[in-house]
């Protein structure tokens, strides 16, 4: 409501404010005519129509995303989604491997606390929240990461987050930057995009078994355990590029569900000024 703060003010003052019906009668607004009214309610009706069929249409595209990721890395070969190579030939038949086959594990530490300089320097330390962040709260300094057992990813590398709230959600970094040991770094010769999605799907799963009613934390070794079917590299990139080109739809519309948003709440600026 667009005079929601005008009203506020006009409430009782005390511990509990209340609006009576008489304030509410005194609030004076600018009203155009009736045609003009429908004209812009429908206007504004047709906004929001817009608005409510691009979530529509982001919702099923999640839907449609969820039922795919859970046929291609489905245990059930014969229920799997197939993928072939540009001669329409079937790829080789995925391999059953662990982590620990085929990756390399490490983790940070956090500096001394203590030491406030460390935390004045221009290097982005990454919280366990904020592993797929583009934006850090936090930086610490060389000396700080010299000194520590913080270390340092790059952009690109795949984070998945051990600790508390976060445990099992994992990220692609978007920065380069140093991790505290809440934060395990997976790298390998893979498709980082395609392990990202198994990891996803993965998630519920891992934290049930591992963390008593999703409270606690996860490990190195427990993650280096976790099984995967792992299709060739070939398959890897075609799958990943798939689910990577339904993300961009759903980014898109998410992008244009913003600007609607932003365009109405102008749009009604402009009308009540």
């Amino acid at each position: 409501f667009k005079n929601y703060d005008h009203l506020r003010n006009l409430s009782n003052d005390g511990g509990q404010q209340n609006l009576s019906i008489g304030l509410i009668k005194s609030v004076k607004i600018a009203l155009p005519t009736l045609s003009e009214q429908e004209k812009i309610g429908n206007f504004l009706n047709a906004v929001d129509k817009r608005i409510n069929l691009l979530r529509d249409k982001k919702k099923k595209l999640g839907e449609y995303k969820a039922g795919l990721i859970s046929k291609v890395f489905s245990q059930d070969e014969k229920c799997r989604l197939s993928f072939y190579n540009e001669s329409g030939m079937p790829y080789p038949v995925w391999q059953e491997k662990k982590l620990k086959d085929i990756a390399t594990f490490f983790s940070g530490g956090t500096p001394k606390r203590s030491n406030k300089s460390y935390y004045e320097g221009n290097i982005p330390f990454i919280g366990s929240g904020k592993i797929g962040d583009d934006q850090m709260d936090q930086f610490i300094t060389e000396e700080a990461l010299n000194n520590s057992s913080a270390k340092i990813v790059e952009e690109g590398d795949l984070l998945f987050a051990m600790y508390g709230t976060t445990s099992g959600e994992v990220a692609i970094s978007k920065v380069k930057g140093a991790i505290n040991q809440a934060i395990l770094c997976i790298r390998g010769d893979f498709n980082t995009y395609f392990l990202l999605q198994f990891l996803k799907m993965k998630r519920n799963q891992i934290v049930s078994t591992y963390l008593q009613g999703g409270q606690g934390n996860l490990s190195s070794k427990i993650v280096k355990e976790i099984e995967i079917s792992l299709p060739s590299p070939e398959e890897q990139d075609k799958i990943a590029d798939f689910i990577f080109s339904i993300d961009q739809k759903m980014e898109n519309i998410s992008l244009q569900i913003q600007k609607t948003l932003e365009f109405k709440n102008g749009l009604l600026q402009k009308m009540f000024v």
